[in-house]
Formats: C-alpha cells, sequence, structure tokens
C-alpha cells in the first residue's frame, strides 16, 4: 500500500510506503516544475527494476556470471486499448548462450511483468475522513 500527498509546488506530489518516499511531478511545459518522476514513468520503472532484480537474484543463485543488467523500458500507448510495454534487457558478463536465453525467460516471468500482464479493474471511493497514514511516513509528511 503506498500514499500520496500533494506538495507545496501546484503539482508536486509525495508518494511514500511508510519507510521509502519519492517525488513525483509534472513537466514545466504542462504547469508543473518537473521536480520528479511522471506517474507514468513510474510503471515503466517498477517493470525496469524488477526484471533488474529478478535476473540478478535468478543468475546470483544459481552461480551465473552476469556482472550486470542494463533494462530499458518503454510504453507505447499509441492504441489506448493495448498498451505495449517495448523492454530491451543488455546482459554483462561472461555467459553463454544457454545462460542467455534462461535469463531472457525468467526475465519475462518477474512479478511486475505478471501484474501487468493481468486484466485490471479498478474501484474509487471517496475518504471524507483522514486517511490514515499507517506506517508512519519517516519525514515527507511531517
Amino acid at each position: 500500500m503506498v500514499f500520496c500527498r500533494g506538495g507545496e509546488d501546484a503539482f508536486c506530489s509525495f508518494v511514500t510506503d511508510g519507510a521509502h518516499e519519492l517525488l513525483c511531478d509534472i513537466p514545466v511545459d504542462r504547469g508543473g516544475k518537473d521536480a520528479g518522476f511522471r506517474p507514468s514513468t513510474l510503471i515503466e520503472g517498477a517493470l525496469a527494476a524488477c526484471v533488474n532484480i529478478t535476473l540478478r537474484h535468478y543468475a546470483q543463485t544459481r552461480g551465473i556470471k552476469l556482472s550486470d543488467v542494463v533494462v530499458r523500458v518503454s510504453m507505447n500507448n499509441q492504441d489506448p486499448k493495448k498498451i505495449l510495454m517495448e523492454q530491451q534487457v543488455q546482459l554483462i558478463g561472461d555467459l553463454t548462450e544457454k545462460e542467455r536465453e534462461d535469463l531472457l525467460q525468467v526475465a519475462e516471468r518477474c512479478p511486475v511483468n505478471k501484474i501487468l500482464s493481468g486484466e485490471f479493474a479498478f474501484h474509487m471511493e471517496e475518504s471524507r475522513s483522514d486517511i490514515k497514514l499507517e506506517p508512519a511516513p519517516k519525514k515527507i509528511f511531517a
């Protein structure tokens, strides 16, 4: 669960899970200050980070000599009915072709990839009372 609250600037928003914090904003040409991630960029970032972490963890637990992974994710939403998450993965290390193939298959099974591949439904309701920020954020909402 995450919580988000507006900041002092027009569109700046602070996001926390109680232990970690990040800042979102919109570009200057849209009235923001470009002081943080765009919200849609966080979706790309979540997928890129998940692929990166999944591959490094998989390689480490299997003794694969993967020295680094670079992941690029771009959200292509030209067709609003089907959003394409374009991913490029650079595997760095002394790897066999079999290891490279295995790693790319593992990348497709990262948890965020599974979530984004599923069907979504949304429920929204207005809270007319204070939303309890639990666990309590460290500092940005103080």
